[in-house]
């Protein structure tokens, strides 16, 4: 078998693309802006030009910008043909506390999978993947720092998707994995670890009872409480 050189970016490399990506979502670019040139921004920044087309090839696998042959790199319109790796580095940069907007949708999409998932967990009470929410609610009051906190959080919610017995819910889930474990870290920055678990571990007891309009009220609740921790000024 023959292995393939590691391509590591470099500290230039990133923080070009980071220069980059902060001018267009901060408006200095706008949509459908032409870039200066790749010879113009090796001048004006003494990189290689490796490192600026790497860069660029980086932003527009980000969807922040389109590269046209023999034309010239454009700002492109995230919202057309973004992914969900595009919103996290948008989360990100803007850090989620001011972004109201952008997580009012995130906690809208929430709400829709994970309601009727606690609907369905009720149902199907799947002893197996409730038992596995458990430990992950006891595994995160024992963690000692944030990311570890947040992937605990991401396994719980994930734990619950399986019990639900549906078969998207755990892949959509998945693949919303990046801004739980965002915002599970902001979330374990600003709460105690202990009580994210305790209000949890009351939603699984209500969960096994059965009673669907009590656990899908409370599960909202927790939502609700997690979004004012993020836009707390």
């Amino acid at each position: 078998m023959k292995f393939h050189p590691i391509n590591v970016p470099t500290a230039t490399d990133l923080f070009f693309v980071n220069q980059l990506k902060t001018a267009i979502l901060t408006g200095k670019f706008n949509l459908g802006d032409k870039l200066p040139s790749e010879r113009v921004l090796q001048e004006q920044l003494q990189v290689s030009r490796t490192v600026i087309n790497s860069g660029l090839k980086k932003l527009a696998a980000l969807h922040f910008i389109e590269i046209r042959p023999r034309y010239g790199a454009f700002v492109a319109d995230y919202r057309v043909d973004g992914d969900l790796q595009t919103m996290n580095e948008i989360i990100n940069f803007y850090g989620g506390h001011y972004r109201i907007s952008l997580l009012n949708s995130i906690f809208e999409i929430r709400k829709l999978i994970e309601n009727d998932v606690v609907r369905l967990d009720c149902i199907e009470q799947d002893e197996q993947c409730l038992q596995s929410a458990i430990s992950n609610m006891q595994n995160l009051a024992k963690a000692t720092n944030s990311k570890d906190a947040a992937q605990e959080i991401f396994a719980y919610v994930h734990s619950l998707a399986l019990a639900s017995k549906n078969y998207v819910y755990p892949l959509l889930i998945n693949n919303f994995k990046s801004i739980y474990l965002t915002l599970g870290e902001w979330i374990c920055n600003e709460v105690d670890v202990n009580s994210i678990s305790e209000e949890n571990l009351k939603l699984i007891k209500l969960i096994k009872s059965g009673d669907k309009n009590i656990a899908i009220a409370y599960n909202n609740k927790l939502i609700n409480w997690s979004y004012e921790i993020l836009t707390k000024q």
